[in-house]
This record gives structure tokens, sequence and C-alpha cells, in this order.
């Protein structure tokens, strides 16, 4: 497996401490806990009420950007 840097800047407030990127706050997590809890509201919603709710979120944001 090779292994590379990421190429995307990624900025750091001095003073709050958030992580940007291209102007975007920015979360650094690991993949585990992002999955998981993902994992966990699918398991106790069901996958087709979670994806509905994901949609309009991700649509709601798109549409702010616009």
């Amino acid at each position: 497996m090779t292994k590379m840097a990421p190429e995307l800047p990624i900025e750091v407030d001095s003073e709050t401490g958030v992580w940007t990127s291209d102007a975007l706050p920015m979360l650094y997590v690991p993949r585990h806990f992002f999955i998981n809890n993902h994992q966990a509201i699918e398991e106790e919603l069901g996958p087709e009420r979670y994806a509905e709710i994901l949609y309009k979120a991700g649509y709601k944001k798109c549409l702010a950007l616009v």
C-alpha cells in the first residue's frame, strides 16, 4: 500500500481551532466513529427513513451553496 499526504490545504483557526478547506468548516474524525454512528442510527430508524433524512439534509446544504 502506498501512503500519500493529502493535497487539499487544511487551515486551522488559531482562535477557534476550527479546521477549514476551501473556506468550508471541516470535521476530522476516525472512520469507524463516523460509520458506527451512521449504522446505529440506520438500525433504529430503518434504511428508508434514514435515507430520507440524509437526502433532505444534503439537499438543504446544496441549496445553501448555490
